[in-house]
């Protein structure tokens, strides 16, 4: 998107949103630390804020006192020993004024984020304006983070603590709230809760440059975040080349703003002065929302994180895994602390159109982000509506997670997850699955026959017969589930609740659901152009890190003899090229495939082409198509085929896509276009498929004649926020509905 003088206009950083200015003598404090707030107890107690450079501050908390003096940039830090729960206290804070606070507990703190299922608000769920009457809990505090972006993290938040009443807790998460009145009623101690959750956002936003830093299969975040930093830096340098009035304290911060941001680590919180909008301030954008609303909170002391996310990035499939675990390994960076617990919320079923597997794929990659230690997950699949994407039963949520809470950080001996799958065993026509967590035993809910779980032999799956075989009968440790199908003589492995609106009857006997599973392992993904003209590179990947990839190129099953994928490989003639994913276990993925054609450049006007699409990239906020030919893209290149890969946001950018389609006979041929939110696809100039607008997944369709002959294909297609989707196809003349084939100028 191009950008004019004036859409680069300065904004404030407010002296009271990061750094206080030299000029005050005054001890300030960050909003966080506050009265009536909750300290983490069995911790050390950090407690930090600004002052003149040079003053010292005195902190004193019951018996505890210590000091600190305030650095070049009047910034001060002590941490107080640890405490046991109780109060109420009074915080004493001195330098050249006093700060007092009062009205303090110490107890248990945890924060809640995530997307609209986390900021659902106590009165609109079920049984709220009840819940909320009776909300007259004194030793449960709330502290409500406002919405916000930042491309540089914030130090402070405008916020305030208040005690939970029925006038403070209406418009509170109510995920949070259960979750913290479980803790509350189990521990008998003061519980703090810390909500800073936005609906329809990305888990990318919450996430900081750190925790992408982590994750090798998230360079390209990483590298995007990186280079648009840096890029805000040299602006900033900029205008102190032009002149450095109302920008004090700006020139110190720029070093150390850029060692950070050339590390991928947080940048200090910028002086309180007037500077340039950022480009990372933008919903959608990276970091952006940890920025503004997280890093405001850090080094507050707190046990743990539960988290309820992950709608919006219902495209991402088993990438999800990564984002989870750099998102958690993110925040365990700010906070200094890897032992910080973090509970996510599994999604709850739902109909969300399209292929009803990507949200089983989601489930399956919130189940594999579990690997990470110290983390956890509350199953759903049972407290939904499949046409609302917001339960309305919050309670049950927030308990589930407490569970893990209870067990994990708290010792207690209690069932706290519901059936999760362990390994499974061929036993003749039928396959013995075992589970963690079984609980007392295992049983259905409603009492009928257990449903959604499916059964495959060497082809594809099957619905199935699943029988509980209690230990009592099959003399194992734990009750087992026996699948089996008539259809199936040799089974291989066995799926459940495999379907986006799958609400399955598996549970244990204290009522925890089992979670969604498939038994065979992850398959890889195959990429390369499927079409090229002198050689090409084929990659393999796979979400699971606990084994190997195995491949052949002449078409015949993977086995474990086969070569293990260690690199690329450079294909220099047609070849089909077969992989399957081994466990470390044993355990196999199904084989996928792609055969990889060479092919012989065609001609266009005398111009030579070869396979590929080409793209220019765009980003900006748009409620319809604009016109992508005034603007400047922020990338181009050439794609195989139509794609959304080359983005680097998942809300507010656009692609505009030129190639074209080889006709071999005349005839009618119909355009399919399928986008979340609008597109448009021409042919030859004309438009044949209108499907502009915000909207949610919509297809449409146009038919048009068409003669032999290279036909140009332009698609654009544009994002606002809340999912991203692009599908196109196309069927004529000898042609069966698929997606297209593009040839481009090289």
């Amino acid at each position: 998107m191009k950008r004019t003088p004036e859409s680069a206009l300065f904004l404030l950083i407010a002296a009271g949103a990061t750094a206080v200015s030299t000029a005050s003598a005054d001890v300030r404090l960050p909003n966080v630390i506050g009265d009536n707030m909750v300290l983490q107890r069995g911790m050390k107690i950090p407690v930090w804020g600004w002052a003149s450079p040079g003053e010292r501050v005195t902190v004193e908390l019951a018996r505890a006192k210590a000091r600190a003096r305030a650095d070049e940039r009047g910034e001060w830090r002590v941490d107080l020993p640890k405490m046991r729960a109780g109060g109420p206290h009074t915080l004493t804070v001195s330098g050249a004024n006093t700060v007092e606070l009062k009205n303090i507990l110490v107890g248990e703190v945890w924060i809640g984020s995530g997307q609209s299922n986390m900021e659902f608000a106590l009165l609109h769920s079920d049984g709220g304006p009840a819940e909320v009457d009776a909300a007259n809990y004194a030793d449960i505090r709330l502290f409500q983070v406002p919405k916000g972006l930042s491309g540089i993290p914030k130090a402070d938040v405008e916020a305030a603590w208040q005690p939970c009443t029925p006038q403070s807790v209406p418009l509170f998460s109510a995920v949070l709230y259960y979750f913290g009145k479980r803790l509350h009623g189990e521990l008998d101690v003061p519980v703090g809760l810390i909500a800073a959750a936005w609906g329809g956002t990305c888990i990318e936003p919450w996430t900081p440059p750190p925790g992408f830093a982590r994750v090798e299969r998230l360079a390209y975040l990483s590298d995007g975040i990186r280079r648009e930093q840096l890029a805000y830096l040299d602006q900033v340098e900029e205008l102190l080349k032009q002149s450095e009035e109302g920008l004090a304290g700006v020139r110190e911060w720029l070093t150390p703003a850029r060692t950070a941001a050339l590390s991928d680590a947080l940048l200090p919180p910028a002086p309180p002065v007037v500077l340039p909008e950022h480009t990372l301030a933008i919903r959608g954008k990276p970091a952006g929302m940890f920025n503004a609303m997280i890093h405001p909170l850090v080094p507050f002391a707190g046990r743990g994180v539960i988290w309820y996310q992950g709608e919006s990035n219902i495209f991402d499939g088993s990438l999800y895994a990564y984002k989870m675990r750099a998102l958690v390994e993110g925040w365990r960076n700010a906070w200094h602390n890897h032992r910080l617990s973090f509970y996510w919320a599994q999604l709850a079923p739902c109909w969300y159109g399209g292929d009803t597997s990507r949200l089983p794929l989601i489930w399956e990659a919130q189940t594999f982000a579990m690997r990470t230690p110290r983390t956890g997950m509350a199953v759903l699949t049972d407290i939904g509506n499949i046409r609302d994407i917001h339960p309305r039963n919050k309670k049950d949520v927030g308990e589930r997670l407490a569970l893990w809470a209870l067990a994990h950080d708290y010792g207690k001996d209690i069932v706290y997850s519901g059936p999760l799958f362990k390994s499974m065993k061929v036993e003749g026509s039928a396959i013995r699955v075992f589970f963690d967590h079984s609980g007392a035993g295992l049983q259905s809910r409603d009492g009928n026959p257990l449903t959604h779980f499916e059964i495959a032999g060497n082809g594809g799956y099957v619905p199935a017969k699943a029988v509980i075989d209690p230990a009592t009968s099959s003399g194992l440790a734990a009750d087992t589930v026996l699948v089996s199908s008539d259809a199936i003589a040799e089974p291989e492995a066995v799926r459940f609740a495999w379907d986006e609106a799958a609400v399955p009857n598996l549970c244990n006997k204290e009522g925890l659901p089992a979670g969604p599973f498939r038994t065979c392992s992850t398959a890889p993904i195959i990429r390369g152009s499927p079409h090229f003209v002198d050689t090409t590179s084929v990659t393999l990947e796979c979400v699971e890190m606990e084994g190997v990839i195995r491949y052949t190129l002449d078409g015949s099953t993977p086995t474990k003899k086969s070569p293990i994928y260690r690199q690329e490989v450079s294909l220099n003639d047609t070849a089909t090229v077969r992989a399957r994913y081994f466990r470390a276990g044993g355990e196999k993925s199904t084989v996928v495939q792609q055969t990889f054609t060479r092919v012989e450049p065609r001609e266009r006007h005398g111009m030579m082409v070869v396979p590929g699409l080409r793209y220019d990239y765009y980003e900006g906020a748009w409620n319809k198509l604009p016109d992508f030919s005034e603007l400047e893209p922020a990338a181009s290149g050439i794609a195989d085929g139509v794609t959304l890969m080359p983005r680097r946001s998942n809300d507010c950018f656009g692609f505009s896509f030129t190639g074209y389609l080889e006709v071999r006979a005349a005839g009618p041929y119909t355009f399919r276009l399928g986008s979340d939110d609008g597109s448009r696809l021409s042919v030859d100039g004309r438009l044949v498929v209108d499907n502009d607008g915000l909207h949610p997944y919509a297809e449409r369709s146009g038919t048009v004649d068409l003669d032999p002959g290279m036909r140009e294909i332009v698609i654009t297609f544009f994002e606002r926020g809340g999912g991203e989707a692009l599908t196109a196809t196309c069927e004529g003349p000898g042609v069966s509905r698929g997606p297209m084939t593009f040839w481009c100028e090289p």
